[in-house]
């Protein structure tokens, strides 16, 4: 059966791939080029908004059950470094 198709990881893969591309420093004129589009700033915006999203059901969830609040610990960390 096939998995159920997922926004989040499909951004987050997206993303990590063109910062893997511009940390090898390939394509970085074309990085920069794509980075100005709308469409991109679009991308990024709603990157942006399903993690900040995310964040908050976590902290919910975390408030109810004690237990899940190591995990947003761990998403926390991640996220600011």
């Amino acid at each position: 059966m096939a998995k159920p198709f997922n926004r989040q990881s499909v951004i987050k893969e997206f993303l990590g791939r063109i910062i893997r591309s511009i940390g090898k420093k390939k394509g970085a004129a074309a990085t920069k080029k794509m980075m100005n589009s709308p469409e991109m700033k679009k991308i990024v915006q709603k990157s942006k908004e399903l993690a900040d999203e995310f964040e908050m059901k976590m902290r919910k969830k975390a408030k109810e059950n004690p237990e899940l609040q190591s995990i947003l610990d761990d998403y926390l960390k991640n996220k600011r470094g």
